[in-house]
């Protein structure tokens, strides 16, 4: 059985391009938000603000959304998609699952053409093995199913995109294509930093396939690229300028551990160490993970065997890709293209924020896509058996590629599969801790609280600074009614980081429960002070000051948290309870309605609004308030006796 040359280069190899993808991941349509979803997305004021937020999407760094964050990264344009989405369907996943499906779809199908317009031996049979290829890779999963992702999928779309144009204008010269290929890289860089490497590579793409051009007529083609890069370096430049300093924690050991060891050799040997590991995931993508953060990967000497070994190894690999490219080898502009795109994320030339992500050997794989089918190709004809031999590890691949992505259907899912294989992983630990912590705020199962706490302990010993674990371990104490131990876990934490301030929110609302209102108030107003003046903080502050009987504090506080979140019922009540002491009954009833308004089921917004009615004489409307807080809870505040007492006894 053979393949005819009408199908490579007609309607159904495209179909089948675009098909497969959407049969691999189309069920991530069902998925939630998972992992980074939450911060760039459920967590993110600016892509909350929906249509609202686009200005300031396109004015700040990344991460500024979540307490003006500065990550160092500027993605403007998949966190406007996901603010458009918050739009049109608020708080639903669904719409950016059917984006990155549709958006990897057409990227593969873009990967096709491009390698279809090369000038090379049978182009098409060429483009549509390597596009199946890419296509099906495990290590994927992560970018199609985490909607954050995005980022990556549009990144390297439009850097295709922007290949392909310049190709066409190279055969062509057709202007209109050349700047195509500059919108193309602009929108690339607007979505992913990364996307600048498209730079390195397109010269080798001229020099392998079009030796005809002399340097002076390639680079005249190239100038206007260099100019679009340069534009968007300046507009980058001027928003992260104007941002906050650099969050200290970005470049921390618990994202990457190489940037705690001192001497370069060591960086080098162990970064060498980690791509090889990438690599060996590119064909045996058993198991894939989450997270590879402190303290999975092992430091590697650089004068250990093993060290020497890699040194060797990837020195080797560097001197016959540039033998391949001297020799204009297609299988070296493959090997070419993986250097090029993975070298920002190495940690080789320079240190990453992180040591490594499945996300990013998105991109680079292509390359080894590319590679592995071209040397397949040597021989001089596409053969039945060749093509036998192309079946099985695509269709294996398909296979776990779907199966893999069954677990990102949320967080639980993705974190209890990950984490039997990274015990040494903090963050792992720790995430599972988190998800085993919701469920038992919903179940209450003490079993569950047991585990949380168990793997929350395990985080925190793998990483004794581990900050998020600390306070965590405190809230799920806290929850737990397990003060003292929530209280020394909370006080831990910002023994290790003194301006880490949900922490001292969470030991307001602990000292608040223990009826400690002294040191409640304090922490609450140290929490705003480190820079979460959130509602809440301003809110527990109030609470805390009116139970000191520090009313006018209370009132600013209580009011500062309506300006940071105008639907807080509970301030709209307590600002009511003010007043109503203070006896401006008028003001009173206005907070108590405003309450009313946001939760009509408010058993003391309904209780306090009654008496206040009856207090000015008017019992027909205090009665039918007092009611309706007897019917939510008969008994409350002797809410019975007062009914009785203005009825004579008769409550019909």
């Amino acid at each position: 059985m053979s393949i005819s040359s009408d199908f490579y280069s007609g309607t159904k190899a495209k179909l089948l391009l675009l098909i497969v993808p959407v049969l691999v991941y189309g069920w991530t349509v069902g998925h939630h938000y998972t992992v980074d979803d939450l911060g760039i997305i459920t967590e993110h004021r600016h892509v909350l603000a929906g249509i609202d937020g686009l200005g300031e999407i396109f004015t700040t760094n990344y991460r500024n959304g979540i307490n003006n964050f500065n990550d160092g990264l500027y993605r403007p344009l998949s966190l406007a998609v996901f603010a458009v989405f918050e739009s049109i369907a608020p708080g639903s996943p669904v719409p950016g699952h059917i984006l990155n499906v549709l958006v990897y779809a057409l990227l593969v199908l873009a990967i096709f053409h491009l390698i279809r317009s090369l000038p090379i031996p049978q182009p098409e049979r060429l483009a549509f093995w390597s596009a199946l290829f890419f296509a099906v890779m495990p290590i994927h999963t992560e970018v199609v199913a985490n909607i954050k992702s995005l980022d990556e999928l549009l990144g390297m779309t439009f850097g295709i995109v922007c290949c392909l144009y310049f190709v066409r204008y190279l055969k062509e010269q057709k202007p209109i294509q050349l700047g195509l290929s500059g919108l193309m890289l602009l929108l690339g860089l607007f979505s992913k930093e990364s996307t600048i490497t498209y730079l390195g590579v397109i010269p080798v793409l001229v020099y392998v396939f079009y030796p005809q051009y002399s340097i002076k007529k390639a680079l005249v083609a190239y100038t206007p690229l260099l100019v679009v890069a340069g534009l968007w370096l300046l507009i980058r430049h001027n928003v992260m300028s104007s941002m906050p300093a650099l969050d200290p924690g970005v470049f921390g050991k618990l994202n990457n551990p190489l940037t705690e060891l001192p001497a370069y050799g060591d960086q080098l040997a162990s970064a060498l160490n980690v791509q090889l590991m990438g690599l060996k995931k590119l064909f045996f993508p058993y198991p894939l993970l989450h997270d590879y953060s402190f303290d999975y990967l092992p430091v590697v000497k650089p004068a250990s065997g093993t060290g020497i070994l890699l040194i060797l190894l990837f020195a080797g690999l560097i001197g016959v890709t540039l033998w391949g490219v001297y020799k204009r080898k297609l299988w070296a502009f493959g090997l070419a293209f993986y250097g090029i795109t993975v070298s920002p994320v190495a940690n080789v030339i320079f240190l990453n924020s992180t040591i490594f992500g499945e996300r990013l050997m998105f991109t680079p794989s292509l390359g080894i896509a590319l590679t592995v089918v071209s040397l397949m190709t040597l021989q001089k004809r596409f053969s039945y058996q060749w093509i036998k031999l192309a079946y099985l590890p695509i269709a294996i691949f398909a296979v776990m590629s779907f199966i893999r992505q069954l677990d990102w259907r949320d967080n639980y899912t993705l974190f209890s599969a990950d984490v039997y294989h990274l015990p040494t992983s903090a963050r792992a630990n720790h995430n599972y801790a988190t998800e085993v912590y919701f469920k038992y705020k919903t179940d209450r199962r003490e079993d569950l609280k047991d585990e949380a706490a168990f793997y929350f302990t395990k985080a925190t010993d793998i990483y004794p600074d581990y900050l998020d674990a600390w306070n965590n371990k405190g809230t799920l104490h806290l929850f737990a009614q397990e003060f003292d131990l929530a209280e020394e876990a909370l006080l831990r934490t910002i023994s290790i980081e003194p301006n880490y301030g949900k922490a001292y929110f969470n030991l307001g609302v602990t000292y608040q429960e223990t009826q400690r209102y002294q040191l409640s108030a304090q922490y609450y107003q140290l929490a705003i002070d480190k820079g979460l003046g959130n509602a809440d903080s301003y809110y527990g502050l109030g609470y805390s000051l009116g139970f000191l009987g520090r009313k006018e504090e209370a009132r600013l506080a209580f009011e500062n948290c309506l300006q940071l979140n105008p639907n807080h019922a509970n301030a709209y009540l307590q600002l009511g309870k003010i007043f109503g002491e203070a006896g401006q009954i008028d003001v009173a009833k206005s907070y108590f309605q405003s309450s009313l308004q946001i939760d009509d089921q408010s058993l003391e917004a309904n209780f306090y609004l009654g008496i206040t009615f009856l207090n000015e004489g008017n019992s027909t409307e205090g009665l039918r308030y007092l009611q309706k807080a007897q019917r939510i809870s008969p008994g409350y505040n002797n809410v019975d006796q007062i009914i009785a007492s203005v009825t004579g006894g008769n409550n019909d």
